[in-house]
């Protein structure tokens, strides 16, 4: 017997073709006359046997029609809650998780200004390509700008 836990999804497919074969076989089906029952084709309900390209619709409409809906029935039992865990269920749950610490408010940069007129980024580790402060240390043109070179 083989345990799921200890299986790759691919395997448990290919266990639960091999199992609802053994089922059809039992009730002495043939694939063809479990297809035409489905409304599918023979090659769908042979690849669903066989572990292969299938849909989870297919299984489902295959185990209805073998009649084994209720092998899947602990799938749907609700456990027993008590009050304080329905309680807790009936309060609104959390939609977004916080951030631990308070966003800084935007300042910019202090420019220093070099012989290129151009200031330099800040020299820290955070700073980046989209760091918002890398253009925040670019001076601010004026009223009274000089132009520049080349420009004529």
């Amino acid at each position: 017997m083989q345990f799921i836990n200890l299986m790759r999804p691919h395997e448990v497919v290919a266990e639960l073709g091999k199992r609802l074969q053994k089922q059809r076989l039992q009730q002495n089906l043939t694939q063809a006359a479990l297809a035409k029952k489905l409304g599918v084709s023979v090659p769908t309900i042979s690849n669903l046997e066989n572990g292969k390209n299938t849909t989870l619709e297919t299984f489902m409409s295959v185990v209805f029609a073998l009649g084994l809906q209720t092998e899947l029935q602990d799938l749907f039992n609700q456990p027993s809650l008590t009050i304080a865990e329905l309680d807790k269920a009936a309060q609104p749950k959390r939609q977004r998780a916080r951030s631990k610490t308070k966003p800084t408010a935007y300042k910019p940069a202090s420019t220093t200004k070099s012989s290129s007129n151009v200031a330099h980024a800040p020299n820290n580790s955070r700073a980046g390509l989209w760091d918002r402060n890398l253009f925040s240390t670019l001076p601010t043109p004026t009223a009274k700008s000089e132009p520049e070179k080349g420009e004529g």
